[in-house]
């Protein structure tokens, strides 16, 4: 018996390696992926391409194509060799040899000293000029559990919850490095930041608070208490008024900010998330992780207009600068809802895989970006086209997102990584 299970993890080892007998070519070795950057002329393009490496001990080999079509293994005499790396740690190339406005297609083929090999999986590029962050510029270490976050409108500072230590760190733009972390209630959730820039607010989920803090020294200054458990919170754009979505109530909780005392309760249904807010303050807009609908309910007496249908509970919501559409997130259906504002209607639905959490726009309206909490990725949707238009590998599943007011760099919470990404050109 321990000769046959020895036998057997030797067959085993075999079956794990990333070497391939000649009858299994095909089946999928290293993992690839790829990325064009170009400078704003577009004169300068080129494309990033990284592979996870082949630790099998008889590896020998690692050979890089590049084709104008795609199905390369069918079509191998039709692609071009652009590289040949014989150390095993050797797994990036940058093709500066790639034109504007093309697309490529790479596949890696890896070799062992047998002569035995397997592909890749195929990598398709498209070399255009982005007008929009794109990659991980920077990498910022912080708490385990960064969650939801709000940029300061100067754009000097990003503000960011930790639910597990109860905190909210403070991240320095200019640098990319956690200047201060503040201490506030147990299970901190949602934040949101006043026009002003001069008070931050945070709700406390497990002890039914929201903690304000003063931006000026980064320090608490004072506590609301509440009637339950809320989750969501937004600042109206003129200051005038607080929103809590409050998760047990269920109901929208105003606040007059001058004294941090309730004013209004307005009642709902299910568990309201979070809230978006037109750019008048007309209307406030509520996600619902119980309920097949966000409410839409009028400021000016805080009463729900309208309950409009939605593909299954919803969770992240933001509203264009224009106040022309909303947008919000169906992490079950794996999808993003756009809301047309001048009916309150649905215009069209959005595929993002990955359990979409939370979702943030560039202050030109062009562009909406979706955090994915079961993969380590960012979705870019075009808002001219509502298209998924790129997705945005970062180095662990994403969280909160937040966005500078000059929109050239994009900060996004990798949950469970114990860091933040920061996407810029």
């Amino acid at each position: 018996m321990k000769y046959q299970y020895i036998v057997f993890q030797l067959f085993l080892f075999y079956l794990l390696s990333c070497s391939l007998s000649p009858e299994n070519v095909g089946q999928t070795s290293s993992v690839l992926t790829g990325q064009s950057i170009c400078d704003t002329t577009g004169n300068y393009c080129r494309v990033i391409l990284s592979w996870t490496a082949c630790h099998d001990r008889n590896f020998d080999h690692y050979t890089l194509y590049r084709s104008i079509s795609p199905d390369i293994v069918e079509n191998e005499h039709n692609a071009t060799i652009l590289f040949t790396a014989n150390a095993v740690e050797e797994t990036t190339f940058v093709d500066s040899t790639v034109s504007l406005d093309k697309e490529y297609y790479y596949i890696v083929k890896t070799f062992d000293d047998q002569s035995s090999s397997c592909w890749s999986n195929e990598e398709g590029v498209n070399v255009f000029i982005r007008d929009y962050p794109y990659r991980v510029i920077e990498t910022i270490k912080t708490a385990m559990y960064p969650g939801f976050m709000c940029a300061h409108p100067s754009g000097e500072t990003v503000y960011c919850v930790e639910e597990h230590k109860d905190i909210v760190f403070t991240i320095q733009t200019n640098t990319f490095t956690v200047i201060d972390s503040i201490p506030v209630g147990m299970k901190p959730i949602g934040i949101t930041i006043m026009p002003s820039g001069d008070i931050v607010y945070v709700t406390n989920y497990n002890i039914s608070t929201i903690s304000v803090i003063q931006t000026i020294n980064n320090s608490v200054i004072d506590t609301i208490q509440l009637s339950g458990s809320a989750k969501g919170i937004k600042a109206h754009p003129a200051g005038n008024y607080l929103y809590a979505a409050i998760f047990t109530g269920p109901y929208i909780t105003t606040i007059n900010p001058v004294n941090n005392e309730i004013v209004n309760q307005t009642d709902l249904v299910g568990s309201p998330r979070h809230i978006g807010i037109l750019p008048g303050g007309e209307y406030l807009y509520v996600t619902n992780c119980n309920s097949d609908s966000v409410a839409v309910i009028r400021t000016s007496d805080n009463s729900v207009e309208k309950w409009i249908p939605v593909h299954g509970a919803s969770k992240g919501i933001v509203v264009l600068p224009n106040g022309e559409y909303v947008y919000i997130v169906n992490p079950w259906k794996e999808m993003v809802t756009v809301i047309r504002t001048s009916d309150h209607s649905v215009f069209c639905t959005i595929p993002v895989s990955g359990y979409p959490r939370d979702v943030r726009v560039l202050p030109n309206g062009k562009y909406v970006y979706v955090t994915n909490l079961l993969y380590n990725k960012v979705s870019v949707i075009k808002t001219e086209t509502n298209t998924v238009i790129e997705e945005i590998k970062v180095g662990g599943v994403t969280k909160g997102i937040a966005v500078l007011p000059a929109g050239n760099l994009v900060f996004v919470s990798n949950y469970s990584s114990g860091f933040v990404s920061v996407l810029g050109y």
